[in-house]
Parts: structure tokens; sequence; C-alpha cells
């Protein structure tokens, strides 16, 4: 009896014990299968054989397959085959999946086809706003700026996919300055005068759609004209081309840009610029923009030689910020320039040679910020402290009866506030208004400057 009763037990456990075993290996199996699926099915993606993708992603769901990555592959070949409805629902499962912010990006691809550009840039903004994908950052840094530029493909649609091909920009202003030099006035005095300033400016990308570099040429057209003070009245040509490509999570361009400049109608100045610059994420909320600056100046003119010279350039900047945007960036120059020698008489008949110090070195602290009330109202303020050393002491008469000239090492610190508040008209058309202070403080008070500006203009996207 008590036989029969061990060998029942035995039976009983051995029973549950193969029952398991069988229930996990065919989980273990299930398992197996629908990733090997799903593997084949994003290996057909990849491919672009989005039909057969189709039917092994399917095929993975249907053994109710949880692996992260299945909604947004579903998703994807939804997407590419065109049936943007099904692709979208994916896409909204997949924002809880660590694929959250592709499916972000492509939530904002389909915003984009449907012409709902408010939503499209929200979706957008989410994935740019992010730094944990720097290749879909990048992408949705330029979605948003083809969506800004209008650059418009076939039956004025966005091109889907497309880099920037090109766009346009024009902006007309006029602004009020108090505390700029009259220069009919001997005695140096401030006063104030109107202005009118026009800026054209264009790029076209020229590398091929899928290059891994980017090339661009552009250019620009500049205007300013005041009332009064023709003197001050400036004109500007200018061109540059650049060549732009990401390597891992950096993303590394060079700019070259030609610039002639004519005052008041007379030539004025020539200007070769060439910087080099690499954006990469510090952390997941953090960007880190690096800038080297070479600039070369020459004058066709005599009297502006003291501007001509050599200028070098470092800059550093954090970025971050998603509703509240900042910036925070630090750079030194240095200005490699002529000295202008002038002639003095002092109240003795003595004629005494002056000079002028123009090179110098610089550091510059500058912090902005950045913020939108809605969709049509955005307020920008920026703050910066620049503080100047000169190289050469200048030399001048203190006093009209002074026998001999002073000589001093100057040195110059300025204060720039700029508040500027815009007004979304259109999505091409932007009012803008602001005010802006510059202050120049100098141990040489013949160099004191203090300016206000109010100003007001129309900026035009295309």
């Amino acid at each position: 009896m008590k036989t029969k009763k061990l060998t029942t037990k035995l039976i009983f456990k051995q029973t549950i014990f193969w029952l398991f075993i069988s229930l996990f290996s065919q989980q273990t199996c299930a398992s197996f299968v629908d990733e090997e699926q799903l593997g084949l099915g994003v290996a057909a993606l990849k491919s672009g054989d989005y039909d057969t993708a189709l039917q092994w992603l399917v095929s993975a769901e249907s053994m109710q397959s949880n692996h992260p990555d299945l909604k947004n592959a579903l998703a994807l070949a939804y997407y590419h085959l065109g049936n943007y409805a099904i692709s979208e629902k994916y896409f909204q499962q997949a924002l809880l999946t660590p694929r959250r912010y592709e499916a972000t990006f492509f939530l904002g691809k389909l915003a984009e086809i449907n012409n709902d550009y408010q939503k499209a840039e929200y979706w957008y903004q989410q994935a740019a706003d992010q730094y944990e994908e720097f290749e879909i950052q990048a992408e949705a840094d330029n979605a948003l700026l083809n969506l800004s530029l209008r650059a418009s493909g076939p039956n004025g649609k966005l091109e889907q996919g497309d880099q920037l091909r090109r766009f346009g920009f024009l902006s007309l202003d006029a602004s009020k300055a108090d505390g700029i030099v009259n220069p009919d006035d001997s005695s140096g005095e401030n006063d104030s005068d109107i202005s009118i300033s026009i800026l054209a400016a264009g790029s076209t990308t020229l590398s091929p759609k899928n290059s891994a570099l980017d090339w661009k040429l552009g250019g620009s057209v500049y205007a300013e004209k005041y009332q009064d003070f023709s003197i001050y009245d400036v004109q500007s040509l200018g061109v540059n081309t650049s060549l732009s490509k990401r390597s891992g999570n950096h993303q590394w361009t060079g700019k070259l840009g030609y610039a002639n400049f004519t005052l008041d109608g007379e030539p004025y100045l020539n200007q070769l610029d060439f910087s080099l610059k690499d954006i990469f994420p510090l952390s997941n909320t953090i960007k880190l923009v690096l800038q080297g600056r070479y600039i070369d100046v020459a004058s066709t003119d005599e009297t502006y030689q003291y501007y001509a010279g050599n200028l070098a350039e470092l800059a550093a900047e954090l970025r971050g910020g998603q509703d509240l945007k900042w910036r925070l960036g630090f750079a030194w120059r240095t200005e490699d320039r002529a000295d202008l020698i002038t002639s003095l008489v002092n109240a003795n008949d003595q004629t005494l040679t002056g000079l002028t110090s123009y090179s110098r070195d610089w550091v510059r602290i500058r912090a902005k910020l950045s913020w939108s009330w809605s969709t049509r109202w955005q307020q920008k303020l920026e703050a910066s402290l620049r503080s100047a050393k000169y190289h050469d002491g200048d030399l001048f008469l203190a006093e009209a009866t002074d026998s001999s000239l002073t000589e001093q090492l100057r040195s110059a610190t300025r204060v720039n506030l700029k508040a500027e508040l815009t007004r979304k008209i259109s999505d091409k058309i932007d009012l803008n208004f602001g005010w802006r202070l510059l202050d120049d403080e100098s141990n040489n008070h013949r160099y004191d400057f203090n300016s206000q500006t109010i100003f007001t203009g129309m900026s035009y996207l295309f």
C-alpha cells in the first residue's frame, strides 16, 4: 500500500516536471522564432524590400512578440509602403519603446505629409530637443529648418527625406539711434538719426541629395542709409560656400566667405572670412559648439588702411533648453591692425605726430535666452560683456596748450543689451520689434560711447 502511494506521488511529480519543461520549451522556441522573424523583417526593411519586411514583421506580431523594436519596424514598413494611417498607429505605440525618438521624428513626417505643419513642428521639436540619438536630432533640426524656410518641392509639398536644397531671406528694418557721433560737428558731440536697412540672403545646396557632404553656395546683399548722416551709409555684397559632414556625434562645418563694403558710395573694405565649427552633445540636455575663425581685412582706400589687418578668434558656446532655450558663450579674439598716424597742432603751432592704436585683444562673455508665449509670439534677450586691451599706446594732446604728447595704453569695456519681440504673421512673414543698448567705457575717456537704438522690421522667408 505504501509503495503504491510513493509510485503515485512520483508519477505526479514527473508529470508536473515534464509539463513545466514542455511549456518553457514552447515559450523559448516561440521567442526564438518571433525574434528570428523580426530579424528577417528588419533586414528586409534595411534592404528596401518593404513587402517582404511587412510579411515577416506581421508574422512576428502574430506570435505575440514583445520585442521593443517590433512596433517601430512595423510602422516603418507601413510608412514606406504608403499606408500612413496604420503607420501612425504603430509609431504612436513605439513612443513607449526605446525607439521613441525615431517614432517622434516620423510622426512629424506624417503630419507634414498631411500638410499639418503645426503638428509637424511639434513632433520635430520633440525629436530635436533630445540628445540620445544624434542622427535623429540632426534630421529633426534640418526638418524644422525646412518648415521655417518653406523649401517647397513638387506641387507645393515639402520633399520627404530631402536635404534643404535652397532658401531665401529678405528683411527690411527701420531704426532710430541716439548717441551716435555727428560727423558735421567738430566737437564730436553725440546726436541721433534714423536709418533704413535692407538685407537679402540666400543659399542653395549643390551636393547630391544623399551625399555624405552637404555643400552649399550662398550670397547676401546689405544696405543701410541714414536720414542725415550719409557718411555712415554702408553697402555690402558677399558670397560664401560651406561644407558640412557628420562624424559620429560630431557635426563639422567649414565655411569660406568674401564680402566687399562701400561707405557712402566709396570703396571701403574687403573681407575674407574662414571658419571651422564643430557641434556635439555633452549630455542628454546640453550641446557644445566650438568655432575657430580667421579674418583678413584689406582696404582699397588709403583713408581706411588702419582698419585693415588679420583677425583670429576662438569661441565656445553651450546650448540647451526646450521651452526656455538658452546659450552661454565665451570668445577670445586677437586683432593685428595698422595704427592710425595723424598730425596734431597745439596752441603754440607745434606740429606733433599723433597715433591711435587699433590692434587689440579682447574677450567676451555672452548669454542669450529665447522662449515662445504661443505659436505666434517669441521673446529673445541677449546680454554680453567685452573687455579689450590695445597693443600700442595712443599718442595725443591732452590739452591744446600742451607742448608734448600724452601716451596712454588704452583699455575698454563694452556692455551690450538687446531685447527683441517677434510676431509670426504667417509661415513666411515675421514682424520684429526691439531695443538695444551699447555702452563703451575706456580709461581714455575720449573713446567713451553710449547709444540706444529702437528698431522695427519685417522678415520674409521663401
